[in-house]
């Protein structure tokens, strides 16, 4: 069941509006004709009366959820007239899984495109489902993560799924009505069908289409919540052909994600989830504010109730085959990064190997390129075979880089603030540089804010300059990764 506000009904500021319709009142000093935003301050309402006439002029009365009656005019209302389609989708294919789900998802965001495209301009895609697997399970939230690459238009997709064993939910009427309808037909001897007859997933196809799509029915529902019923139909071959593509594919990195119910598609294989969906005012700016390859909500950015703070998740596609081609690239991209990398220069690296030095256990570590003797990060280049050097293995292609390492800041549990790595405390030469091969460069260049110091600079009283004072420690300058390059890096790893 697809629904959106009609932007023709949003922007009119002078129309009829019927009493029970919902609207939002804007404020008198932010309403802007031909806006489609809605304004701080703006409020949700129902038509208790309406104006006598048309006009911008024209007075109704609104009445606030808490019960409250203002009087408003015409000019101010925002009428959210919402067109309503549901989809029938027809196929003799049995399973009841994800790819079947992919697949009539992809259909009718596609027709709905199509259609209303030209007037509506959508860029926000909001889904509400129950608790079924083949709607909530790693594979679809990973499929949603990339769905911004089959739909350039689209911006941002927020899942939200239903508390299980709260009953049945609109869909289910839908599939009920439908069903009705086949049976009755056949129970009945009334099949709209050519042959008379249904026997077939086509058959049922026709006469759906025929009934539902009709003029008659069209018109005599044109004031109901559900205007308009389209009838869909793919053949068993072409699903099972999508769903052995993938079969394959395994995935992993949903954590909790059976008690978890709001999922915010962020980058490919980067989504955002928290415990409930909340609508209130701070929470869906926050969501708004940001959207799919931005940067991800913060858990400090919202109402603050515990339950409704986003932890960012990553998801993986950990099948072999995915792994090496993922590999593959990834490897191959880091060796044309290595060409690129200069002296103090920030890197991005791949952490593997648990306990290999720095950042044992992290996703992916942040330095800088240090100077390798000659002016440039290349330590050596190993064109003709491979080898090994201060412990780390290299193959024939690919290039030793001498690198500085970042640790990230203790006090920050989200791992975006970064230090530099104090190699003496560990041990070493003050001017130690690291190894890194090429293959393991995820990035270079990338940008890094210096976060400004907190707090007065120490100031020293005239009564004790003349004595010795012992040097305060200089507070180590902190380094922020923004959060978009966060799950750039991340979409870059296998």
């Amino acid at each position: 069941i697809m629904r959106f506000p009609c932007t023709a009904a949003w922007v009119d500021r002078s129309g009829l509006i019927k009493v029970g319709e919902e609207v939002i009142v804007e404020p008198e000093w932010d309403s802007v004709a031909g806006s489609t935003t809605i304004p701080k301050g703006a409020y949700f309402a129902k038509v208790f009366s309406a104006a006598a006439a048309l006009g911008e002029g024209g007075i109704y009365t609104v009445e606030k959820p808490n019960g409250e009656r203002v009087e408003v005019q015409r000019h101010l209302l925002r009428h959210r007239s919402i067109k309503t389609i549901a989809y029938g989708c027809i196929t003799n294919d049995k399973h009841h899984d994800g790819a079947a789900s992919q697949h009539f998802i992809n259909k009718v965001i596609v027709d709905v495109h199509a259609a209303y495209d030209s007037t509506e301009h959508f860029h926000t895609i909001g889904v509400h489902s129950d608790n079924a697997t083949h709607f909530k399970s790693t594979r679809m939230l990973f499929w949603w993560s990339h769905t911004r690459n089959i739909f350039e238009w689209l911006r941002m997709v927020l899942v939200r799924f239903g508390a299980p064993g709260h009953g049945k939910g609109v869909w289910d009427g839908l599939g009920a009505v439908l069903k009705r309808c086949v049976l009755s037909a056949i129970t009945n001897g009334k099949a709209l069908t050519e042959s008379g007859k249904i026997t077939t997933d086509l058959e049922a196809r026709e006469h759906l289409a025929k009934h539902f799509m009709s003029e008659a029915w069209t018109k005599s529902h044109e004031s109901k919540v559900v205007s308009e019923i389209k009838i869909v139909h793919s053949p068993r071959e072409t699903i099972e052909t999508e769903r052995q593509r993938g079969a394959a594919s395994k995935f992993s990195g949903a954590d909790g994600i059976s008690g978890t119910y709001e999922f915010l598609a962020l980058t490919e294989k980067l989504i955002a989830a928290r415990t409930f969906g909340c609508w209130c005012e701070y929470c869906w700016e926050c969501v708004c504010a940001g959207g799919m390859g931005s940067t991800c909500p913060s858990p400090a950015v919202g109402c603050g109730r515990p339950m409704c703070e986003w932890v960012v998740q990553e998801l993986h596609q950990i099948d072999a085959r995915t792994v090496q081609k993922t590999r593959t690239t990834a490897q191959a991209a880091g060796k044309g990064f290595a060409k690129k990398l200069r002296p103090g220069d920030w890197v991005v690296a791949q952490a593997r190997e648990g306990g290999r030095g720095r950042g044992a256990g992290d996703r992916y570590w942040i330095g800088q390129g240090a100077d390798a003797g000659d002016g440039s990060c290349i330590i050596k280049e190993f064109t003709h075979g491979g080898g090994k050097l201060e412990q780390t293995t290299f193959t024939k292609g690919d290039t030793a880089l001498a690198v500085k390492w970042f640790d990230r800041h203790a006090a920050d549990p989200e791992g975006m603030h970064f230090v530099e790595w104090d190699s003496v405390a560990a041990g070493n030469d003050p001017d130690a540089r690291f190894v890194l091969n090429s293959t393991e460069v995820r990035a270079v260049n990338v940008k890094l804010n210096v976060v400004p110091p907190v707090g007065r600079p120490l100031v020293v009283s005239r009564a004790r300059r003349s004595g010795v004072q012992p040097r305060a420690p200089e507070a180590p300058t902190i380094w922020e990764l923004p959060r978009k390059a966060h799950g750039e890096i991340l979409a870059t790893l296998w």
